[in-house]
C-alpha cells in the first residue's frame, strides 16, 4: 500500500513517530460521502467501524490493508485516538 504524507493527515505518530498517513487521498475521495478519512474527529467518531471494515478486508474499496497496517490502526483506537 502506497504511503502518502498530507498536511490534513490521520496517522498514528503518538504510536510510531512519524508522519505516516494511513489513508490515500483515493480512500479519502471513496468515504467522503460519510466522513472524511482526513479529519481526525470524523476518524476517531467512526474508528470502531474502520476498524471492523479493515479487519474484514472491505476497506479500502481496492483492497486489504496488510495486517501490520490493521493492527497499527487498531493501537491507534486502542490508545484512544490521540491527535
Amino acid at each position: 500500500m502506497e504511503e502518502v504524507t498530507c498536511p490534513h493527515l490521520i496517522c498514528c505518530s503518538k504510536l510510531i513517530g512519524s508522519s505516516i498517513s494511513l489513508f490515500r487521498e483515493h480512500d479519502r475521495q471513496s468515504m467522503k460521502p460519510a466522513f472524511d478519512l482526513w479529519s481526525h474527529d470524523d476518524v476517531a467518531l467512526n474508528s470502531e467501524a474502520i476498524l471492523g471494515r479493515l479487519r474484514e478486508g472491505t476497506m479500502p474499496c481496492d483492497g486489504a490493508w496488510p495486517d501490520e497496517q490493521v493492527a497499527l490502526f487498531q493501537g491507534w483506537v486502542e490508545g484512544g485516538t490521540p491527535a
